[in-house]
């Protein structure tokens, strides 16, 4: 029986770009053997119907097909745990595909109780210095979402969070073109999940409590963990000038960051 080449399913985007999953490929033409021939044919239409990009999300059960696709021109994009990325610009024109990058973010809690007093926990990699609890999302929450999740995990405490009041910029140069997010949210004090006094809930924290506003203030430098002490400053500075806006900048070992933070009052 004689194989027929095909072109493979795809969509066009509102770009102008051709996109495939290997996920929704009927399963026969996955096969190597198959892919490699019928890829070659749906190039070829994709430049025949002067598509600008060619997008191509590729599951790991698939990863058969990356040589297949390198061999066509198409580049590494970016990669997540179970699916990776591939793209080539098919126009003559200059290329519009976003630069490859490697991002991530993380959110913390400034929570504040009934009388002023500020949550704070101390976790071992940070050589047992105090800061703001938080972490890394969860798919699919938002910022809001993140910090009181993180709180809850980390202190046992349940906050309600009421505004991103912060955001670093990590430039990092050990990877090219990647940087950091940290975002920074003011948090209302709700209840302790169980009746009693914080206790650490949480392998990666060896301690929690609550502050006054005079004791944080009092901390040294190496007892305080230096992003969040800038962030501090910059609250105290927003309730004696409403609305104000602090800008930070800070180069530590050929990394710069920034952090701009704002009133939301």
């Amino acid at each position: 029986m004689r194989n027929f080449k095909m072109v493979l399913p795809y969509i066009v985007n509102s770009y102008a770009d051709a996109v495939m999953h290997t996920k929704d490929l009927p399963r026969e033409l996955v096969e190597e053997s198959r892919f490699a021939s019928e890829i070659i044919e749906t190039f070829k239409a994709w430049k025949a119907g002067r598509l600008n990009g060619a997008w191509v999300h590729i599951s790991l059960q698939d990863s058969h097909v990356v040589p297949h696709l390198a061999k066509l021109g198409f580049n590494f994009a970016h990669a997540a745990t179970c699916e990776m990325t591939m793209t080539c610009w098919l126009s003559d024109k200059p290329s519009r595909l976003p630069p490859t990058t490697l991002s991530y973010y993380s959110v913390s809690g400034l929570v504040i109780d009934g009388t002023g007093r500020v949550l704070m926990v101390r976790e071992q990699r940070r050589k047992f210095l105090w800061k703001f609890p938080g972490g890394m999302p969860e798919p699919y929450e938002n910022l809001l979402e993140t910090a009181e999740r993180k709180v809850l995990e980390e202190t046992g405490v349940v906050a309600k969070g009421e505004a991103v009041i912060s955001l670093r910029q990590r430039l990092r140069t050990e990877y090219t073109g990647s940087c950091g997010f940290f975002f920074l949210c003011l948090m209302k004090y709700v209840r302790d999940a169980n009746v009693g006094r914080v206790e650490t809930v949480s392998d990666e924290i060896v301690d929690v409590r609550w502050f006054t506003r005079d004791e944080i203030n009092s901390m040294k430098r190496h007892e305080f963990f230096d992003h969040h002490r800038n962030v501090w400053q910059a609250y105290l500075k927003t309730l004696e000038d409403v609305g104000g806006e602090e800008l930070y900048e800070a180069t530590e070992k050929d990394v710069t960051s920034k952090m701009f933070s704002f009133a939301f009052f």
